[in-house]
């Protein structure tokens, strides 16, 4: 209320931890909302604050992602870097190097990786169903929505220099507009 907003519930200590998970706070969330509006949510839609620089169209695309298909889910996601691919990843067994996947020992170029990517936090979209009776975020019927510019998942000091200067280029003037 300090800002003047009000806070029907809080999450429990237990779920305000560092071994708390994205899926129980949501479930929490979910539940607490139903009791609290006395309505029940078909759809939930989740922005995380570690992840701020989201657009309007980030949240537009998932949540039609999400009703436009017979998906459980909807997740953004960003390609990851081929530096961290699993495929070039090594791990230490017995003092020496080996490969983290067998099928890195193939890999000759980068072009030749498989494209993965990993949840950018941007936007999450879900049914009911698939928190409250399948108790997952992601499932294999889960569609994504591929971000295509880069963006900031804060987690580590090092993340938030990484937002601050996404922010501070997003902000500067173009040269046509000087």
């Amino acid at each position: 209320m300090r800002y003047g907003l009000d806070t029907p519930f809080l999450r429990p200590a237990p779920l305000s931890s560092d071994t708390a998970t994205a899926l129980d706070t949501f479930v929490h969330a979910l539940e607490g909302c139903e009791e609290v509006d006395g309505v029940r949510y078909d759809l939930v839609v989740v922005t995380e604050p570690t992840s701020p620089l989201r657009e309007a169209g980030d949240i537009e695309a998932t949540v039609t992602a999400l009703l436009e298909s017979d998906a459980d889910s909807a997740v953004t996601v960003s390609q990851i870097d081929t530096k961290t691919h699993p495929d070039k990843v090594l791990r230490i067994e017995s003092g020496r190097l080996r490969f983290y996947t067998e099928q890195g020992t193939t890999v000759t170029t980068r072009q030749a990786l498989q494209p993965l990517y990993a949840r950018n936090g941007l936007c999450y979209a879900f049914k009911r169903a698939t928190l409250l009776e399948k108790r997952a975020l992601i499932t294999v019927n889960t569609a994504s929505v591929i971000t295509k510019r880069p963006v900031a998942n804060i987690d580590e000091p090092l993340d938030l220099l990484w937002a601050e200067f996404l922010l501070e280029r997003s902000c500067q003037p173009t040269a046509a507009a000087r």
